[in-house]
């Protein structure tokens, strides 16, 4: 994944939301057909959303309003909830993560309509919807290996 600039960052949040609004415009049976390289990046995104790791732990006294955050590695969050004691109750804490997690999503078991992944590859309705995300992952793994 690449760093990507706030315009950058906006343009990529409006195609995605003109993809997600598809099947409210198309209907959930209509096939849809993205670039190869499109469903490269989303897939990518995806999956480094699903793989982050908390890396840090952020802590303040909640019963004190102007309390400032503490940032510390998640490898002390033991010995902190130890430290806490009895106080543990008046803790607000937050989690920091090197990407922000997806939230988890029901998919359904097999694709409600026909799935087109440019160039040549067409997922038919019924088909387990596993093997399109399989396949997608595959494409990414490829497209990555030609590129390095």
């Amino acid at each position: 994944m690449i760093a990507l600039t706030q315009e950058k960052r906006e343009e990529k949040i409006k195609r995605l939301n003109k993809i997600a609004s598809w099947a409210d415009s198309y209907g959930a049976d209509h096939n849809v057909m993205i670039p190869a390289l499109e469903a490269k990046e989303m897939a990518e995104a995806y999956i480094a959303s699903l793989t982050a790791e908390c890396k840090y732990f952020q802590w303040k006294w909640a019963r004190d309003e102007n309390a400032a955050w503490t940032t510390t590695p998640i490898e002390k969050l033991s010995d902190a909830v130890s430290a806490f004691g009895e106080d543990g109750e008046n803790v607000t804490y937050r989690m920091l993560f090197t990407a922000p997690p997806v939230p988890e999503i029901t998919l359904p078991e097999k694709l409600p309509c026909d799935v087109s992944v440019a160039p040549n590859v067409v997922f038919r309705k019924g088909v387990n919807t596993q093997t399109l995300l399989n396949c997608l992952i595959r494409k990414s793994s490829v497209l990555n290996e030609a590129v390095d």
